[in-house]
Order: structure tokens, then C-alpha cells, then sequence
């Protein structure tokens, strides 16, 4: 096993351990030292998507104001299906930027039917996928 990974929380039913959960947690001083570490606090992980919903609250605290539809699609995944790209493209138009602010590769939806939909249609390729 990774030794980067400490057990971090177990679960039990009935006095049996079901599950266990490893892996590594670090809380930072304001000056950016750890004052507090479980695991290996330089271990390099990928949270991906996970970060979006702590990314919305940032964005939240400094003074985005947007209605809860669209603020759940700050606050998640999508895979490119007409009313995911309609609401990424109007939370671009409301703070007065286009879809290249947005710095993605350009590509056709995930969603598997609406990817052969855009490509049988002739479709752009979107950075709001």
C-alpha cells in the first residue's frame, strides 16, 4: 500500500468493520505551514471536480450572484447536453465574457448522444462541451 495514505475513517456494522477509508489530509497556518497533517501532507493528488463546490463558495463569498440553476452548474460536472451549454454559456454572458475566457480545449459534448447529435448536425467543436 501507498504509505502517503493513512487510515482516515472506518466504518462499522453490527461490531464488523464494513469499510476503510485511507488517505492523506493537511489543514495550513495562514503563513502555509502545516499545523496539522494525517498521511503525507506533499503527496500530489488530482481532486478534479471535487474542488468545484469550495470554487462556488469562493466565488459565492466574493459576490457572484447567480440563481440556484446556474449555480449548481458552477458547482458540478457536465457532459455537454443542450440545457448544460445554454446555462454555462449565460453564466459567461453575465459576467460579460465569451466562451474562450474559459481557456478549454475545444471538443463535442461528452454526452454520447448529443456528441453524434453535434457531429451528425456539423456542429462546432465548444469550450463549453
Amino acid at each position: 500500500m501507498n504509505t502517503a495514505y493513512e487510515l482516515i475513517a472506518e466504518t462499522t456494522r453490527s461490531g464488523i468493520v464494513e469499510s476503510r477509508h485511507f488517505g492523506a489530509v493537511v489543514a495550513l497556518h495562514e503563513d502555509g505551514s502545516v499545523a496539522f497533517s494525517v498521511g503525507d501532507p506533499q503527496v500530489v493528488v488530482y481532486p478534479r471536480s471535487s474542488m468545484k463546490p469550495l470554487q462556488a463558495t469562493a466565488m459565492v463569498d466574493a459576490g457572484l450572484d447567480l440563481p440556484p440553476e446556474l449555480l449548481a452548474l458552477v458547482c458540478a460536472s457536465h457532459d455537454g447536453r443542450p440545457e448544460h451549454l445554454a446555462a454555462a454559456r449565460e453564466i459567461l454572458r453575465r459576467a460579460g465574457l465569451s466562451e474562450t475566457a474559459l481557456g478549454n480545449v475545444l471538443d463535442y459534448p461528452l454526452d454520447e448522444v448529443e456528441h453524434e447529435r453535434a457531429v451528425r448536425e456539423g456542429k462546432q467543436r465548444s469550450a463549453c462541451k
